[in-house]
């Protein structure tokens, strides 16, 4: 398998929808291993395979997704196909991302979700999550549908946020 990297605002990976998961083999569980160290490196929680240039639904997470460990590791998890019914109140909080470094913004998010989905041998899975955990999987799931936090800020946010975001979209057109 190739290096991976983040990708970065602009980078046409992150606007698109993810293709669902048919093949559960070692290709797979190797890309979950490396987006995992990917994530440790950058000090994340939690990391979306397209944000490292792979259009598939897979998220790996850094916590117990009960019947979804990563072999060999005690508190990384990785889910496969994930989706989400969300529930509770509301609650607004500073999130980053990886995919936009020194960038960061109040997102309102709901308080629980269930999630769904398959682990990396295809078993199906199906959690309860609360609090951090359940923003986490909020925010990992929406890079799967091409949605970056910066798509939920408000807009007066988003206009504090813009000369910032231009320099981002810059330096990605300029590596490419």
């Amino acid at each position: 398998m190739a290096r991976l990297k983040i990708h970065t605002l602009g980078s046409k990976v992150l606007q698109q929808k993810a293709e669902q998961v048919t093949e559960f083999d070692g290709e797979l569980s190797e890309l979950a291993g490396k987006m995992m160290q990917i994530m440790v490196q950058g000090n994340g929680v939690g990391l979306a395979a397209p944000q490292v240039g792979k259009s598939i639904r897979l998220i790996v997470v850094a916590f117990l997704v009960e019947g979804a460990l990563i072999e060999g590791e005690e508190r990384f998890s990785c889910i496969v196909n994930p989706r989400l019914t969300l529930g509770g109140e509301t609650r607004v909080r500073e999130e980053g991302c990886l995919c936009l470094p020194g960038i960061e913004g109040e997102v309102e998010r709901y308080s629980l979700c269930e999630l769904y989905g398959q682990n990396l041998t295809g078993e199906e899975i199906q959690v309860s999550f609360s609090d951090l955990p359940a923003r986490i999987l909020q925010h990992e799931v929406d890079h799967l549908d091409g949605i970056l936090f910066i798509d939920r800020i408000s807009l007066t946010s988003r206009a504090l946020l813009s000369k910032k975001l231009r320099q981002l979209r810059r330096k990605r057109s300029e590596e490419d």
